[in-house]
């Protein structure tokens, strides 16, 4: 009985996703199951920041099922942006940071057309909240930097999929 009543929830819920517009996309009917980084540069003023992007889009696209190879969709990424702010203050000193990570993003399709994204970033603010030494702000920072990257990557993949301008042949 509790089975059935789990079901029909599930179903009901569903449907009420679809009828907002969220569709589920298994792996097999990707509209693009190839991507490729023609190149990616690091504007800011940021060390190291290319190499965690680009690890973190290769993460990201074989989670999805994508593969980074030539043939597909090419990608030209530009990191334009970096910034750490203090987003809170106790007993005068910062407590709680924000990392906010901006790209200009170029995507090729296979058949020659572009669509071109400025200023694209994650979607959620990525934070975190850390003591006062110096190692265990930048321990906190660097892995909350991982996640904005992941956050950016997966941003672009959504864009790729969900709002391509024409389907893959």
């Amino acid at each position: 009985m509790k089975k059935r009543i789990f079901i029909v929830f599930i179903l009901a819920f569903l449907s009420v996703l679809s009828a907002c517009g969220y569709r589920v996309l298994p792996k097999a009917s990707l509209p693009y199951k190839k991507l490729y980084l023609t190149g990616v540069e690091n504007r800011t003023y940021e060390p190291g920041l290319k190499r965690l992007f680009i690890d973190s889009f290769t993460e990201t696209c074989l989670k999805d099922g994508i593969s980074l190879s030539p043939g597909g969709v090419s990608l030209n990424v530009t990191l334009t942006g970096y910034s750490l702010t203090t987003r809170s203050l106790k007993n005068s000193l910062s407590s709680e940071y924000s990392v906010i990570v901006k790209a200009d993003v170029v995507i090729i399709y296979p058949d020659g057309s572009k669509r071109v994204l400025n200023k694209l970033s994650s979607e959620f603010d990525e934070s975190f909240v850390a003591g006062q030494s110096v190692e265990e702000i930048n321990a906190q920072r660097e892995g909350v930097l991982r996640e904005a990257l992941q956050d950016l990557s997966k941003r672009i993949i959504n864009e790729i999929i969900y709002n391509g301008t024409q389907e893959a042949k």
